[in-house]
């Protein structure tokens, strides 16, 4: 095997366990049967051409890309989620685009209405720094999304109304002038 296949060759998990310094993190908070489903998720998920995780420096995208295929694995989700949590930092713009993408997840994956709920909010409160980072015009905001067609179906129309008020004040996208007028009536 040539020296050029090695640094080609198609990368691990432990790869980047390892690259990302997250090996104390993986040995000490994941059972041996949750680092086997991470694993065997990693091998289903990878392929040939494109690797899963990237190679940013930092170890968001990899955790948010760990998140993105364990979501079934609530046990799982939940230990990666907290290290996402840990890893970010609010400073660093890349990172606070790579939350959005993290919250955007973790709404599509929501199988509660409750845990939905509880994300649309969260996404929501982040949205004024993700905006900041973002080019203008903005483009749709799911958490803005996902919350206003909750509300509307619950018949929650006043929170409705600021929720769309605060998304067109914020310049996301979508249809809010109008869900404004239909529910002031």
């Amino acid at each position: 095997m040539s020296l050029l296949n090695i640094f080609k060759r198609k990368k691990t998990l432990n790869d980047y366990i390892e690259y990302y310094i997250l090996t104390d993190w993986w040995q000490n908070r994941f059972t041996d049967e949750e680092k086997e489903y991470i694993t065997n998720t990693y091998k289903e998920n990878s392929s040939s051409k494109e690797e899963l995780f990237g190679t940013n420096k930092n170890p968001l995208s990899f955790l948010i890309a760990m998140y993105k295929i364990t979501s079934e694995h609530e046990t799982v989700e939940s230990k990666v989620e907290s290290k996402i949590y840990d890893s970010f930092d609010p400073l660093d713009n890349s990172m606070i685009l790579e939350m959005h993408s993290f919250y955007e997840a973790k709404i599509k994956s929501a199988t509660d209405e409750k845990v939905l709920i509880g994300a649309c909010y969260t996404h929501i409160n982040f949205a004024p720094r993700i905006a900041q980072v973002l080019n203008k015009p903005l483009p749709s905001h799911i958490g803005y999304e996902k919350l206003s067609a909750i509300l509307e179906k619950q018949k929650k129309y006043d929170e409705l109304i600021k929720i769309s008020e605060k998304a067109l004040s914020q310049g996301w996208a979508g249809d809010w002038e109008k869900k404004i007028k239909q529910f002031q009536k």
